[in-house]
């Protein structure tokens, strides 16, 4: 199917759609990356990782803030690039020995 236009939900023309999936695309990897620095740099849990970047923030909004970080854990578990396991109740994270 040919697609010139689409309306978001929040009333925008999108002309360029396959331009801006590509850009969120981008700006998805780019956090990813940055919450995959943090597990690096020994935060081990989607708590610690929200803590560390967000900081205020995770207490103003944490379901927000726990939603986006869960979500870039889960992308980047479902691409290879980071291990999970239970510990004490608790999802850990380390960077994939799989890499």
């Amino acid at each position: 199917m040919l697609l010139f236009w689409s309306l978001s939900w929040h009333g925008m023309v999108i002309e360029n759609h396959r331009e801006l999936i590509e850009r969120r695309i981008v700006g998805a990897d780019r956090k990813a990356d940055k919450f995959l620095s943090l597990i690096d740099a020994g935060c081990s849990t989607a708590n610690e990782v929200a803590k560390r970047y967000y900081g205020d923030t995770y207490e103003r909004q944490f379901s927000l803030v726990m939603s986006e970080v869960i979500g870039h854990l889960d992308y980047l578990e479902e691409r290879g690039r980071v291990d999970k396991i239970h510990v004490n109740n608790t999802w850990c994270y380390m960077e994939s020995k799989r890499r």
